[in-house]
Parts: C-alpha cells; structure tokens; sequence
C-alpha cells in the first residue's frame, strides 16, 4: 500500500520558507516591541493579548520550521522564552516603554498556545516521519 503524500506544509521543501518565515516575524515582532508608537492596527487593544498572540505564531512556526524533530521542542520554548526577555530588557530602557514579567508570563502563555495550535498540524504526518530515528 502506498503512503499517502505529506501536506504542504510537512514536505521537507516547505521547511526553509518556515524558517524564513520565523526570521521574518521574528523581527516584526522586534519592531513592534521597539518602536515608540507601533500601528494602531497591530493592537488586540490589551498589551498583555498582544504578547500572547505574537508569541503563539511564533512558536506554531517554529515548530514547523524544525519539523520532523520534535525532540528539538525544547530549543523552540527556551529559544523564545530568551527572545522575550531580551525584549523585556531593551524595552525597559527604552522610553516610553517598559520591561514587565508579565509580559514574560504572557510570552509563555502565548508558547504554550502555539504549540498546541501546531499539534494538529504535524498529525497529519505519517507516523513514520513523527518519530525520526536519531
């Protein structure tokens, strides 16, 4: 019996434009978090959603970027959780920004969210390519 073919999104090509991806969001995310004045339209109206919705896609790309390797999850939580906090760190010497752990917090509601977001997603694979041998 023939497998079936993998989504779009899971084939190994499509893991460089995940990648891409993140780098791009990646510094969006920088430079709404830096900016003085970021557009009203990139606004859920409450910071602390703000922080979680960015950090959400974040890590449902990420995963993506770094599939079939699962075991590098932990890269992907730690990686972002640091991004956060050095984003905490710049903005609370940036006037009229300031550093807030619950910003933090929210960053790793928003992780968590992600990765569950993006557990549906990879399921789709064959159970094969789910677990890679090392």
């Amino acid at each position: 019996m023939e497998a079936a073919p993998l989504p779009w999104w899971l084939h190994p090509s499509a893991r460089r434009w995940w990648r891409a991806l993140l780098a791009l969001l990646l510094l969006a995310v920088a430079w709404l978090a830096f900016s003085p004045a970021p557009p009203p339209q990139a606004d859920t109206g409450w910071d602390k959603a703000n922080h979680a919705l960015a950090f959400a896609v974040l890590a449902a790309v990420a995963e993506l970027a770094v599939w079939p390797h699962p075991a590098r999850r932990w890269l992907t939580v730690v990686g972002l959780l640091a991004y956060g906090a050095l984003i905490e760190g710049v903005q609370s010497r940036l006037p009229p920004r300031s550093g807030e752990w619950s910003d933090l917090a929210a960053d790793a509601a928003g992780i968590a969210i992600g990765l569950l977001l993006a557990a549906p997603l990879l399921r789709r694979a064959p159970a094969s390519l789910r677990r890679p041998s090392p």
